[in-house]
């Protein structure tokens, strides 16, 4: 807003989470990695094409995991192209899901994909976190601002090469910070308690 000469006092809030409902998993490891994405499925957004072929390279590189991708939108591109390479037994799609579903399949997941062309600040990426679970992000809009290092991986918009490279880093087993203290960051800065206090800070200035 500044750049484009709108002047005032601002202050950001980010997001806010359930720290109620996305708790930290345990440390039990999958018989298989799981990478899990979830969202509306606008491919020109989220750039769903980009992750089923990261998917399908490293499938056919014989690493063996399974990649859940899902959520609210059309999944009809993903069924198509499941069936045309079939990759029926290394990628699963999904329909909508509740608020406690999407908290339990992040729980799950050994790493959550947002490879997005654009972004703002991600409550899923949050939601991640407090869930224990480590996130492969795209360094597009504010998702660098609440990232701490070690919690997951940073790359470029459209780099199918090193999303795949990240993919494969936590095939063979690389860790990340723990799932309560993953957890802790996402309580002590996006909680409802904390949120709250934030919008009651400004309004007691305003008034």
């Amino acid at each position: 807003m500044e750049e484009n000469g709108i002047k005032g006092d601002f202050y950001i809030i980010p997001n806010v989470v359930d720290t109620k409902l996305f708790t930290p998993k345990d440390n039990i490891k999958n018989d298989k990695t799981i990478f899990l994405h979830l969202s509306m499925l606008l491919d020109d957004h989220k750039n769903i094409s980009g992750q089923l072929e990261a998917a399908k390279i490293l499938n056919d590189s014989c690493y063996e995991f399974e990649y859940l991708i899902g959520g609210n939108g059309d999944n009809t591109m993903i069924l198509d192209f499941i069936e045309k390479n079939d990759l029926q037994n290394t990628i699963k799609t999904f329909g909508a899901l509740s608020h406690s579903e999407v908290a339990k399949i992040m729980r799950d997941a050994d790493a959550f994909i947002l490879f997005s062309n654009r972004e703002n600040q991600p409550c899923v990426i949050i939601e991640s976190f407090s869930a224990g679970t480590p996130v492969i992000a795209t360094d597009v809009g504010g998702v660098i601002e609440y990232f701490p290092v070690g919690f997951g991986e940073l790359i470029s918009a459209k780099d199918i090469d090193s999303l795949i490279e990240k993919m494969k880093d936590i095939i063979d087993g690389k860790s990340y910070e723990s799932p309560e203290k993953m957890h802790q960051y996402v309580e002590d800065n996006f909680s409802e308690i904390v949120i709250a206090n934030q919008f009651n800070d400004i309004y007691q200035k305003m008034i």
